[in-house]
């Protein structure tokens, strides 16, 4: 009875696994058909000519190999953090005076300063729209895609808050804070500190703050700014500065004159910013009692620690440099070296 009663059983069994080989045997060929068909489509559609970022995106992804071992960081987060602050120090002989402001006239009112008056919803919506997506999190752990989705309400709360901390100049303690990871650069020695590269995570909202202002200050400081200024500008690029370069050569070899160059690598050049000469140069250009303290308090008592591997080393302030990711970086940069 026992035998005749598990053959049936056993049949449907067999059976079981016979449906289930040839079902996954049909997902299998439809899995490789479909990349097949993707690799295909992204082979006739990628044109180097017009945009080459996927093109060197997919290069990139399919010269990684995953097998090869990694090597193992020989150092302490705190000697990378250590020489974070070694590489901001400066010349230690150097102490240049604090910027002597005027004192913003009581009686000029939040409209009529062109760069500090109150943001608008359309000023938080464009510059919503140009933050970038796949970006890692500050320490809010809040994401540019969750900012980009926020309701009407979320939207009109946030707006409230920028123009809270603009008018007031004050900001929140955790836009003070980041998280710097520190990667190994190709080829170097892991035992050496400075061979890590500092990856600062900054909170999105504070760069979404920093996008706003932004926005107003560009188009004027990139008027004053010197012609021969060609990093972070729009419409300029190294490709015309190796033109100009070229140009000079050849002009002056017309003339029978020899050209002489002196390249200068600039090591850790955000990092050897000095806050007071950049107050002091930043009133100078934009003539804004204003937004010189705003921006001048959005770099003091700035603090980070750095993460390796998973170990974290001890809180540190940073008393000079700009903060690697900052958005407003690149053009107090160009403020600072435009003389």
């Amino acid at each position: 009875m026992m035998a005749t009663s598990l053959k049936p059983g056993l049949m449907q069994t067999r059976c079981l696994l016979y449906m289930i080989q040839n079902c996954g045997d049909l997902l299998t060929s439809i899995i490789t058909e479909s990349r097949q068909r993707r690799w295909r489509e992204f082979v006739e559609t990628t044109n180097l000519t017009h945009s080459s970022r996927k093109a060197w995106k997919t290069i990139r992804i399919l010269g990684n190999d995953c097998t090869k071992a990694q090597p193992v960081p020989q150092v302490t987060t705190d000697q990378v953090a250590h020489r974070l602050l070694v590489n901001s120090q400066g010349n230690p002989n150097h102490h240049p005076p604090r910027a002597n402001l005027p004192k913003a006239d009581a009686a000029i009112s939040e409209e009529t300063s062109h760069f500090t008056r109150p943001f608008s919803m359309d000023d938080l919506r464009n510059a919503t729209k140009d933050m970038k997506n796949n970006k890692a999190a500050g320490l809010d752990d809040i994401l540019c895609e969750q900012i980009k989705h926020f309701g009407p309400l979320a939207l009109q709360w946030l707006l409230d808050m920028l123009n809270q901390s603009l008018n007031t100049n004050r900001i929140p303690k955790i836009w003070r804070k980041s998280r710097v990871i520190a990667l190994l650069k190709p080829g170097k020695d892991p035992s050496i500190p400075k061979n890590y590269r500092p990856i600062s995570l900054l909170c999105h909202t504070y760069k979404l703050f920093e996008r706003l202002i932004l926005n107003r200050t560009a188009p004027l400081v990139d008027e004053l700014l010197i012609p021969e200024q060609a990093g972070f500008r729009p419409g300029k690029s190294c490709t015309g500065q190796l033109l100009n370069l070229t140009q000079y050569i050849e002009d002056g070899y017309e003339k029978g004159l020899i050209t002489g160059a002196v390249f200068v690598d600039l090591s850790a050049a955000y990092d050897t910013v000095n806050h007071r000469i950049l107050t002091k140069k930043l009133f100078q250009i934009t003539k804004d009692v204003r937004l010189t303290e705003l921006i001048q308090n959005l770099l003091s008592n700035r603090r980070f620690f750095v993460d390796l591997n998973g170990n974290r080393s001890r809180w540190r302030r940073q008393k000079n440099g700009l903060p690697q990711g900052s958005v407003l970086a690149p053009i107090l940069f160009n403020i600072y070296t435009n003389d």
